[in-house]
């Protein structure tokens, strides 16, 4: 792989924008999405949940606390550096979602519990948590996208690609 150039790609769809806790992916979203943001946890080649963007990810006994360690280093495309706050931020954005709330309902609470560390409590036991934080649920934007009333139209994630113009309905 070498960095720069320009990568030119047809799609099929269209999706209504690139704010994960609220616009409405299409598998072309999907496909977008994770080339601009990275998936705090993926799907591995045995298709069992696997760190991603989380250097590791661990339950408690019961499965009712599950502990994420984030990779160290990881920066945005802005240059912002990802931290637990910032999951913490989505996270909370999703819980209350209409589009993404109904599923992770079981998630009571995330709490950044320190720079790099992430714990969600649930409300009962959930032993495929990981497994639910995959696709849509999975992609972490920076706090400014999530912050920003443009941020639909010009995401900025820690994916190997950065949006350089989306027109709606045309490029």
């Amino acid at each position: 792989p070498q960095y720069g150039g320009t990568l030119t790609y047809a799609l099929e769809a269209e999706t209504t924008g690139f704010k994960p806790t609220v616009d409405r992916w299409s598998i072309v979203g999907v496909m977008m999405g994770l080339a601009v943001y990275d998936p705090l946890v993926a799907t591995n080649a045995d298709g069992e949940p696997a760190p991603y963007l989380a250097e590791s990810f661990e339950p408690n006994a019961d499965y009712t606390t599950w502990t994420f360690t984030l990779r160290e280093g990881v920066t945005f495309h802005d240059g912002t550096p990802l931290t637990a706050e910032a999951v913490a931020k989505v996270y909370d954005l999703r819980l209350v979602s209409p589009l993404t709330g109904a599923a992770i309902a079981n998630v009571e609470s995330v709490t950044a519990t320190g720079p790099l560390t992430v714990e969600f409590e649930m409300k009962s036991p959930w032993v495929m948590f990981p497994a639910a934080l995959t696709g849509q649920l999975a992609v972490l934007p920076s706090p400014d996208t999530l912050d920003s009333e443009d941020g639909a139209n010009n995401p900025v994630g820690t994916g190997p690609f950065e949006l350089v113009e989306w027109v709606p309905d045309a490029r």
